[in-house]
C-alpha cells in the first residue's frame, strides 16, 4: 500500500524567491535542529531543567551538547566522567590536545 503524507505551510516570501526547492531546504533544517533538541530532551530530560539565571543554563545546554556529541546516552554517567576527568571534557571541545 502506497501512503502519502501532505503538510500545509504558509510563506510570506514571494514565489520568486520561496520556490519549492528552497522552501523544501527550510523546512529539512528546520526539522534537523528540532531532531536534535529532542534528542537532548529525550536523553538528557532538558526540559525539566529549572536552572534559569545567569549563565547557568546556557552552560548545561553546552554540556549536554558536548555529552551528546560524544555520543554519551546517560546524563548522570557523562557528569561523573566529565568530574572526574575534566581534560576528556577540554579535548571533546578542541581545547587541548
Amino acid at each position: 500500500m502506497t501512503r502519502a503524507i501532505a503538510e500545509l505551510g504558509v510563506a510570506t516570501a514571494p514565489p520568486e524567491t520561496a520556490d519549492a526547492a528552497a522552501l523544501a531546504r527550510c523546512t529539512r533544517d528546520h526539522w534537523a535542529i528540532e531532531v536534535q533538541h529532542f534528542v537532548r530532551d529525550a536523553t538528557f530530560d532538558e526540559d525539566a531543567c529549572r536552572a534559569r539565571i545567569g549563565s547557568l543554563p546556557r552552560a548545561l545546554a553546552t554540556f549536554r551538547s558536548l555529552a551528546h556529541l560524544a555520543g554519551w546516552t546517560d546524563n548522570a554517567a557523562a557528569q561523573g566522567h566529565y568530574r572526574n576527568h575534566p581534560a576528556d571534557a577540554l579535548r571533546e571541545l578542541g581545547l587541548a590536545g
